[in-house]
């Protein structure tokens, strides 16, 4: 588990420091950096698992990641806990610069010992995929490489949640962060037999008890795959798609392409908890959503991070609902002071937050008076306490 992660010059963040627990929300207004810091724990927890070059969510094209496109280029730190904290942090960097239209590992440490410069891949990925690593490290390397768990991104789109789909047996994730592919990724685990299937389907209708189950049409269609760049690209060859519909109790059988997107969304949203609890980091899933169904999203996102050890979630919203849903130290405040910088503060760190949430929702506290709200809690950061 990443239990703190130090962004340096990557996209809007020059220099933030983040403290993190299971569950993370991040609040802000548009362009206050939030979208970059869930982008730079994509990036250290994938550098695990994939070259340099495909562990950022956005291709690197020169300098173009780096703050303002500093030639120094970025760097992630994070402090890296065992599931259950007992054993002792271990602090793990790795630095990236441009090279050419593409980027290297400048420098990757644990601990402040330099394990490698130079490099097209961390030497914890050499590790996982079977390479001899110097035995003065290797401990530390296997630690990190324990600690640092596949991500998965979530930006929903419901067209695509909704559309046929067809996906390489040998992609790196279940479905595409947008949602393309649910249905492929549903029918494979109903064709495995995979008990997983029953429980998504089980949780989906006691939702929507209007519905009794799911089924799938092979279609003939033309599908895109998501490439090691991340961008999208037209798989040249047609094939059998699968085709999702939710049946009713009268036997009608509804495409998906025609319910509603709070239904696709919680089907997402199910799914990807059930096949992909490890670290999950989800862009705004109040959207899509009636609000009376945002509460049970985030309760069972909650219920990831308890059930599963391993799990974190970090998730952004504009919802205020969504922070009554939720406890004032899982909560991450971004703004831009008076330079332009990005500041990240916890709302823990205020001495009487729970005083004043015996009077008001948080979500009200929070968002009835934003300016306000932030100044004074850069005050209280500059007064020198905690």
């Amino acid at each position: 588990m990443i239990t703190k992660l130090r962004v340096e010059r990557f996209r809007a963040l020059r220099d933030v420091t983040v403290r993190l627990g299971k569950f993370n929300v991040l609040i802000g207004p548009n362009d206050q950096g939030k979208t970059s810091f869930l982008e730079a724990v994509f990036a250290i927890a994938a550098t695990a698992r994939n070259s340099i070059a495909e562990s950022f969510w956005s291709p690197w094209r020169g300098r173009n990641l780096a703050y303002h496109g500093d030639p120094q280029g970025i760097r992630l730190s994070a402090s890296l806990a065992n599931a259950d904290l007992s054993s002792p942090i271990i602090d793990y960097s790795v630095a990236v610069r441009a090279l050419g239209e593409g980027c290297t590992v400048a420098q990757e440490t644990v601990d402040s010992q330099v394990l490698l410069e130079d490099n097209k891949e961390t030497i914890v990925r050499q590790f996982l995929r079977g390479a001899s690593v110097n035995p003065a490290f290797r401990s530390l390397v296997e630690s990190v490489a324990s600690r640092l768990h596949p991500p998965a991104l979530t930006r929903w789109d419901v067209e695509e949640l909704g559309s046929p789909s067809l996906l390489r047996p040998d992609r790196k994730q279940a479905f595409d962060p947008t949602g393309y592919g649910l249905g492929t990724c549903l029918a494979e685990q109903k064709l495995a037999r995979d008990e997983a299937f029953n429980n998504i389907v089980s949780q989906f209708c006691q939702l929507f008890p209007e519905f009794r189950g799911i089924g799938f049409h092979r279609v003939q269609g033309r599908s895109w795959e998501r490439g090691p760049d991340q961008r999208r690209n037209v798989v040249p060859v047609a094939g059998d798609c699968f085709e999702m519909f939710f049946q009713r109790h009268d036997g009608i059988e509804v495409p998906a392409n025609l319910v509603s997107g709070g239904v696709l969304v919680t089907l997402a949203f199910l799914t990807m908890a059930e096949l992909n609890g490890d670290l999950l980091l989800i862009e705004e899933p109040e959207n899509g959503l009636h609000p009376a169904r945002l509460q049970g999203i985030v309760e069972m996102l909650r219920r990831v991070c308890d059930l599963r050890p391993d799990s974190q979630v970090l998730l952004t919203t504009h919802s205020p609902l969504l922070l009554d849903f939720v406890q004032p130290e899982q909560v991450r405040l971004f703004s831009r002071n008076k330079a332009g910088d990005v500041e990240v503060h916890h709302l823990e760190d205020i001495p009487d937050i729970k005083d004043r949430l015996k009077y008001t929702m948080l979500g009200e506290l929070v968002f009835s008076d934003w300016e306000n709200f932030i100044e004074e809690i850069r005050d209280h950061a500059n007064s020198g306490a905690r």
